[in-house]
Formats: structure tokens, C-alpha cells, sequence
């Protein structure tokens, strides 16, 4: 694998790790405008889908992280950039991620992409979007990757790509990593 360098230098406050991490989340109020979508699953349970809808041709669909939801700081102010910039964007819940528990006991993980494709089946059946790029931040990064990975013969030529932001390589080790004392704060 190559190893790439970068001279970008952050200014002083953002070079302290976990100030960087914790910025946004304490800091920034970025809220965004949803219409909630829910669709029933084929093994009788719900997705919700929250759209926030600008009349564009292309569609981003967003995928959070280990516990997050549409609501995380880094959804909102994703969903209000890409708007900006001209897309849609759908931010896809996880099951029982929305605000409220689903019906079953089955739920999200790291490798469970047969909701993600499920939603993007059901994308492509409902809307008439002519570009859908698929981002997943940390999980949904893993999401992401997978997907495309397992769909890559029979993808629809729709989705122009992927996008997979702070994806954990390794888990068993993050986790390890996650339960030192430096890190309980974000436990």
C-alpha cells in the first residue's frame, strides 16, 4: 500500500486530537430541514429515511456511524453542504437509529448491507434521480465499501460511485483502542 505525506499543518487548537474530534459535536449548531420517509422492510420491519430535498437531478445518500442518526453533526452539516452545492440527500437510519426502536430485535452492524440494499432498490424504484452517490461515515463507510463491493457486477449504472469517510480497518483493535482511559470520553 503506498504511504501518502501531507504538509497541511492545523492551526493550534484543531492539532490536539480529541479538540478536533469534539469540536463539531460541542460547538457547531448545524441543524437540517428532513422529510421523514419510512418504508417497511421485506422482513416486516421500518426504515426511516430522511430527505432533504433541493429539486435536484442527483441524489447523495448519506450512512452514519456506530450510533449516530440523521441528526449527528456530521449528517446535518454534510446534508446542508451538499445542498448547498446542488444534490439532494436522503440520510439513511439504521434500524432503531431514527428516535424510536424498531419491531424487531435485529439490528445494525459493520457488514449488514442487505438494508443498504434495500434502500438503494427502493431509490431506484420510487425516484427518478439520474446520479446517486452513496456516502458512509465510519460504519457506514464500511457499509459503503462492502456494498459496492458485493454489488460490483450488477450495480445500476445510477450509482456513480462511493464515498467512505473514517472507515475502521480493524475493529477488534479499535476497539481495544476505544476502552483505553484517553478515550472513555467518547464511550
Amino acid at each position: 500500500m503506498p504511504v501518502f505525506t501531507s504538509d497541511f499543518l492545523p492551526t493550534i487548537p484543531f492539532r490536539n486530537g480529541h479538540f478536533n474530534t469534539m469540536y463539531r459535536p460541542l460547538f457547531m449548531k448545524d441543524t437540517a430541514k428532513y422529510t421523514r420517509k419510512r418504508i417497511t422492510t421485506w422482513d416486516h420491519d421500518f426504515i426511516d429515511l430522511d430527505f432533504s430535498l433541493i429539486g435536484s437531478e442527483t441524489l447523495a445518500v448519506l450512512i452514519h456511524g456506530l450510533e449516530g442518526s440523521s441528526e449527528s453533526k456530521y449528517m446535518t452539516s454534510t446534508t446542508n453542504h451538499l445542498n448547498s452545492k446542488g444534490l439532494d440527500v436522503v440520510c439513511f437510519n439504521l434500524r432503531s437509529c431514527s428516535g424510536e426502536d424498531n419491531l424487531l430485535l435485529s439490528t445494525y452492524h459493520s457488514g449488514k448491507t442487505e438494508d443498504v440494499d434495500f434502500v438503494i432498490k427502493y431509490i431506484l424504484a420510487n425516484y427518478s434521480y439520474k446520479n446517486i452517490v452513496i456516502i458512509g461515515f465510519s460504519l457506514g463507510g464500511n457499509l459503503t465499501l462492502k456494498y459496492l463491493g458485493e454489488q460490483s457486477d450488477a450495480i445500476s449504472p445510477i450509482i456513480k460511485g462511493g464515498i467512505a469517510i473514517s472507515v475502521p480497518i480493524d475493529i477488534a483493535t479499535a476497539e481495544k483502542e476505544m476502552e483505553k482511559l484517553k478515550n472513555k470520553l467518547y464511550l
